[in-house]
């Protein structure tokens, strides 16, 4: 398969890490819970008989492969990082790790960053945050400062440990997010099965798997947003401030 044409299709590396990655194993979680259901319907149908069935098969799997990705990502986004970080996602580790209040990184540490702000975007941040008695508006401002940082470093050559810690952020939260959708049909599923007398160890099965990932994935998921976020700030500070 053309390189090119792969990479239109499922996208880049951080696409095809954390998010067709999450949304295959959400498809595969579904299809096991579907397991006696569809042994039954496919006794019937020789849906590999040809290859245009085959071709047939294949173009559908991919469509819903798509389909998933686009909804574990808008799902992820706007509701697990809300759930987690606040409506506003005021929450988030690249604004929480830049309040005084904040013991995550050193004082030093966080000088170096602001200083460097104020040199790049002009903008005092020391100076506004020590201005402001409401910690929601200091909040606020690092977070427009925070996503000029961000912006500034995708556009630069990023360290492949940025990158790492990166699709490793947006696996989680998007795993999360598919491990939601996972046990929301396999219940229907599960009603189902008993409603038609299938056997329910399929679907029971599934949902402990889903549920099981979908607790791991939240005890890390914090974590892993941390562990972005310090080298999100390690990237910026080693940019010049002319680029």
């Amino acid at each position: 398969m053309n390189k090119d044409f792969y990479i239109s299709i499922f996208g880049d590396r951080y696409d095809r890490e954390a998010v067709l990655f999450p949304a295959s194993v959400t498809i595969l979680l579904i299809v096991f819970a579907l397991g006696n259901i569809l042994h039954g319907y496919l006794e019937h149908i020789d849906v590999l008989d040809s290859k245009v069935h085959m071709t047939i098969f294949a173009v559908l799997i991919l469509i819903i492969t798509k389909i998933m990705m686009w909804i574990i990502r808008t799902l992820s986004k706007n509701s697990i990082e809300r759930l987690t970080y606040g409506k506003e996602k005021s929450n988030f580790p690249t604004i929480s790790m830049l309040l005084p209040s904040s013991s995550i990184l050193s004082n030093e540490y966080k000088n170096r960053i602001l200083l460097k702000a104020q040199k790049d975007f002009e903008i005092d941040l020391n100076t506004s945050i020590s201005n402001q008695e409401d910690e929601t508006k200091v909040r606020k401002v690092i977070a427009e400062v925070t996503n000029l940082i961000r912006k500034k470093v995708s556009r630069l050559e990023r360290t492949e440990t940025y990158l790492i810690k990166n699709i490793r952020y947006g696996r989680c939260r998007n795993m999360i997010g598919g491990s939601t959708i996972a046990i929301l049909i396999q219940l229907a599923i599960t009603i189902y099965s008993a409603i038609k007398g299938y056997s329910l160890f399929c679907p029971i099965i599934s949902i402990t798997i889903s549920c099981m990932l979908n607790l791991y994935m939240f005890y890390i998921y914090k974590q892993a947003g941390i562990e972005y976020a310090k080298e999100l700030f390690e990237n910026y500070l080693i940019c010049k401030n002319n680029e």
